[in-house]
């Protein structure tokens, strides 16, 4: 499975076996498990995988069989898995790989405050403002960081003579 920054730690699993003697009448089962999920276990009977759906079903961790297994020693085999899920509330900067979060990779809205970090020692926080910037008159002044993120954008009013001047060469 693929991971944003560094896999878990350590994936922490385990298989709890019971094992029961089959007798061609009993058609319940207890395991020392509280399972109520006929398809949170795998039930063999002889080496045959049964069907949760058809075959048995699971309350409070007792197999009730649809049919009664046949006569056997530990031919009733019931499996569960275990495992530790790890649960992380916070990444951080160390977690994330060098290039793996790129604009495509990110879901819109994904990101609430706007802070890049400029290098390794300061953090810039952007205050740029949505909108049109520059008209006819009016000319946008843009500042862009080495990263390509646009920093500051601020209007100038385009400052017009209304004097014509002329030009005159030598020699006209």
């Amino acid at each position: 499975m693929a991971y944003i920054g560094n896999s878990p730690d350590a994936i922490q699993n385990s298989i709890e076996i019971t094992r029961f003697n089959g007798t061609s009448a009993c058609t319940q089962f207890q395991i020392p498990q509280d399972v109520d999920d006929a398809k949170a276990i795998e039930v063999l009977v002889n080496s045959v995988q049964q069907d949760p759906d058809n075959s048995y079903t699971v309350t409070n961790g007792l197999i009730t069989f649809s049919e009664a297994p046949s006569t056997g020693t530990n031919n009733v085999t019931v499996l569960r898995r275990t495992g530790l899920t790890y649960t992380r509330t916070q990444i951080e900067a160390g977690d994330i790989l060098a290039s793996a979060v790129t604009s495509t990779t990110i879901a819109n809205g994904a990101v609430t405050s706007a802070k890049l970090s400029a290098n390794a020692d300061s953090t810039t926080t952007l205050s740029v403002a949505a909108g049109a910037y520059g008209t006819s008159t009016i000319i946008p002044t843009i500042t862009v960081a080495a990263n390509g993120r646009v920093t500051s954008v601020s209007n100038n009013t385009v400052v017009t003579d209304q004097t014509p001047q002329i030009l005159m060469l030598a020699g006209m």
